[in-house]
């Protein structure tokens, strides 16, 4: 099984490329203003929580640099799947008709890094989601988890220009793509790879055909929409906090 890591010089080329300064979370860049002469449990609570989170947002962030770093790294060594698909010589499909050995270790860790790309970024998302229940003491069902969406439709109408703001990135349509990806990761037939190839339409009923699969190069090209949504879901939630 092939496995590379980058050069230094490599690393530094493919990591310039990641938007660190609009992802950069300092302490203190999401805590509400407080007087602290006065302050009860809540304010206390909520100041110390906060931190909290943002250090877990700062560990996540991290992880999503490495794994953008290493996916780039591996695509950028070439991937030949655009054309995933041809009819065969003899009847039937071939799949990956341009494909050497080699090609298919790069692809497997290209798509090992992929994976934990979206399992990171919606992790952070999610920390977001937490940092925002927490500091604007949004209410949500014992069954509900605290999530970046969830905390979205939360946000009421003195916070009606960050509930705006942050709707149009969860209606985004790269965000729902990558949310898909995400979840189809984790829970159906990875769509980086070859999907099942028979069907049941109907009851008593069975089909087969070809395989279903999305190419490299548009994970890549998602990656780097779904990086922009978050560096502006940072902004504009910092934006608010700093008025």
């Amino acid at each position: 099984m092939l496995f590379e890591y980058p050069s230094k010089e490599q690393w530094n080329s493919l990591a310039a490329t990641f938007p660190v300064q609009r992802l950069q979370v300092r302490l203190g860049d999401f805590q509400i203003d407080y007087d602290p002469a006065t302050a009860g449990p809540r304010e206390l609570f909520v100041n110390i929580e906060t931190t909290n989170w943002e250090m877990h947002l700062q560990s996540r962030i991290s992880d999503v640099w490495k794994s953008y770093v290493m996916l780039l790294f591996y695509y950028e060594m070439g991937i030949p799947d655009e054309e995933w698909s041809i009819a065969g010589e003899d009847g039937g499909i071939k799949y990956f008709p341009h494909f050497e050995k080699r090609h298919y270790d790069i692809k497997h860790q290209f798509d090992f890094y992929t994976d934990v790309f979206y399992y990171k970024i919606f992790s952070a998302w999610d920390t977001v989601g937490q940092l925002l229940f927490l500091i604007y003491d949004l209410k949500r069902a014992s069954n509900e988890k605290a999530g970046f969406a969830s905390a979205v439709r939360e946000l009421k109408d003195d916070h009606a220009a960050l509930r705006e703001s942050l709707a149009s990135i969860t209606n985004h349509p790269e965000f729902a793509k990558s949310r898909k990806f995400r979840n189809d990761i984790t829970h159906n037939f990875l769509p980086n790879s070859l999907g099942s190839t028979v069907r049941m339409p109907k009851e008593n009923m069975m089909t087969g055909g070809g395989a279903n699969y999305t190419p490299s190069t548009e994970f890549k090209e998602n990656v780097v929409n779904v990086l922009e949504l978050f560096a502006e879901t940072l902004e504009s939630i910092k934006r608010q906090i700093r008025g």
